[in-house]
């Protein structure tokens, strides 16, 4: 899904095991084996610099998941949403809407 130029990986087609472009499971592989992705992280929005990423291993007391952004040159994280429901308001859903 491209939301305001911002791409956001996700399941396609019913299918959460896609390997293609765009797709969640496929964008987390290729992190993997081009950037030495940690295993824990899932991507949710591809970057050639800075991706973002639901940390699985992160999870609150209702089980809702941190979004950290992966610093593909350093290799370190930081926490950029509590969860994917704020991370989507705060960094993709604001590019998108309409100027008052």
């Amino acid at each position: 899904m491209n939301l305001g130029g911002i791409e956001v990986a996700g399941i396609i087609d019913g299918d959460a095991l896609d390997l293609s472009g765009g797709s969640a499971y496929g964008e987390t592989m290729r992190a993997r084996d081009d950037f030495a992705l940690p295993p824990t992280l899932l991507v949710i929005q591809p970057d050639g610099d800075a991706p973002h990423y639901i940390d699985l291993a992160s999870p609150d007391s209702s089980g809702e998941m941190a979004v950290v952004c992966f610093q593909l040159n350093t290799k370190s994280t930081r926490a950029v949403a509590q969860d994917f429901e704020h991370w989507l308001c705060e960094w993709v859903l604001p590019v998108d809407a309409p100027e008052a």
